[in-house]
């Protein structure tokens, strides 16, 4: 095992006091392991907060791209899987919120698809994500809370956060159905009334 080799597994592993001598000792802390991820991204991808942001203190390139995972950079992998610790750290660096996961998405749609409430907020309120933005599948983040059906109140709470940070209820998907059609398909009630009140105001 190289030297790199064994950084990473220290990432891997959490432990703070080793990754900080493979710092003070010269490894690059923006090298990237034969997965093409940053040790950033791995942290991230692990869910300790405290290396990222040791890792950020010590110029870890916030926006670094992974090849490997579908969510591509560090915001963008915290936001879908709800990492909120890990997103107030990152968000504190300045995420470009313009870097866009496989799917075209910002950080914003698969967080309100999860459902993670309190992710979507800090992002809508915190940084400049695009509400309206569309990805590759034509859905907004709109669009993401009605597509299923069973959703729980959480998705109603979301979709009120949604339209008052600006959420267009008329964009359509490319089958030319709005929200509320999809929510009304999926039986989701409550967000069919807050879509239904949005409209008529």
């Amino acid at each position: 095992m190289n030297r790199i080799e064994e950084f990473f597994k220290e990432i891997a592993n959490g432990d703070l006091n080793k990754i900080r001598f493979f710092i003070e000792n010269g490894v690059d802390i923006n090298e990237k392991d034969v997965n093409g991820q940053t040790a950033l991204m791995v942290a991230v991808m692990n869910n300790y907060p405290a290396v990222v942001k040791y890792l950020l203190e010590n110029k870890a390139d916030v926006n670094a791209y992974g090849i490997h995972t579908e969510d591509r950079n560090p915001i963008n992998y915290a936001s879908a899987n709800g990492l909120l610790d890990v997103v107030k750290i990152l968000l504190e660096y300045k995420p470009n919120m313009k870097l866009l996961n496989i799917y075209g998405g910002t950080p914003l749609i698969p967080a309100c698809e999860q459902g993670y409430y309190e992710v979507a907020k800090i992002l809508l309120e915190k940084t400049d994500v695009e509400v309206n933005h569309i990805n590759k599948l034509g859905y907004t983040a709109l669009y993401e809370v009605t597509f299923l059906p069973n959703r729980g109140e959480k998705y109603a709470d979301i979709t009120n956060l949604l339209i008052k940070h600006g959420a267009d209820i008329n964009i359509k998907d490319k089958n030319g159905k709005t929200p509320l059609e999809i929510a009304r398909k999926n039986g989701l009630t409550s967000i069919v009334d807050i879509l239904e009140k949005t409209r008529n105001n």
